[in-house]
């Protein structure tokens, strides 16, 4: 009885071994799988195409926003009197007090945000842009 379960065991454990109904053919004690491993090589040593150079350059950077399009008939000669102290998001702080996109400042709305200004309009179409000043007065970072 030890016999035929010892055999039945080593007969089961030789039937696991064969790799999905495939034949493999035994080189000393290692089986060979050369013609998977020449083929996967094969694929490997095809050359690959890529992007040209010229694709490459007319990439955008993808750490940097996109700047909006600004219209061009944005008069920026006007001072209105209000001063664009940050931006955040789609918020705009303009003399102390926060803003978003369609609000209205005074008898302005506010028509577009963009990395560092914000453009409003009047009921005429008379459009102001509003750039942000740069320099470290407008930044202040607390923390606790």
């Amino acid at each position: 009885m030890k016999k035929l379960f010892v055999y039945s065991l080593l007969l089961s454990t030789m039937l696991f071994a064969v790799d999905n109904n495939q034949t493999v053919v035994p080189v000393g004690n290692v089986y060979s799988y050369k013609a998977e491993y020449d083929a996967i090589f094969d694929d490997l040593s095809k050359p690959r195409v890529g992007l040209s150079d010229a694709q490459i350059a007319s990439l955008q950077d993808p750490f940097y926003p996109k700047e909006a399009n600004v219209p061009k008939e944005v008069n920026q000669q006007v001072d209105l009197g209000y001063q664009l102290v940050g931006i955040m998001g789609d918020k705009v702080k303009l003399n102390d007090k926060w803003y978003g996109l369609g609000e209205y400042v005074g008898s302005y709305k506010i028509m577009q945000i963009t990395g560092n200004s914000v453009i409003i309009a009047n009921d005429d179409d008379n459009k102001v842009e509003l750039t942000l000043k740069q320099g470290n007065k407008n930044v202040t970072i607390t923390y606790k």
